[in-house]
């Protein structure tokens, strides 16, 4: 429960951060947009479902609705988590597509002169 509190704090602060910063592409055009939403739907309604989880832990109808939200949100997390990670960056000078998390991998300069 202190960590779905936590993880929500940490996100709304990463929005702050996003609105602060001007950027020339849409901001729902991003992986990191689409990921963070995933997570942030996934807390915040998983968050007021632990909290009501104690007092409601022997009833048996209540942990057939406990199963059904938490599956839901689970769902629609990796749902939209699938939505950031297929998302294409622009093509850059070169017209190659960059992908996300690409330029960790680039080969320097000096091994593949362009």
């Amino acid at each position: 429960m202190a960590e779905c509190l936590t993880f929500l704090f940490y996100i709304v602060y990463f929005f702050f951060e996003k609105i602060k910063n001007v950027a020339t592409t849409p901001i729902y055009a991003t992986t990191h947009f689409w990921i963070v939403i995933a997570f942030f739907i996934y807390s915040s309604g998983n968050f007021f479902l632990f909290l009501y989880r104690n007092n409601s832990i022997h009833d048996e109808s209540y942990t057939i609705q406990y199963t059904l939200i938490y599956s839901t949100f689970a769902i629609v997390k990796n749902i939209l988590i699938c939505i950031g990670l297929s998302i294409k960056n622009k093509t850059n000078e070169g017209g190659q597509i960059s992908y996300p998390f690409s330029n960790q991998w680039e080969i320097p300069d000096f091994i593949n002169p362009k």
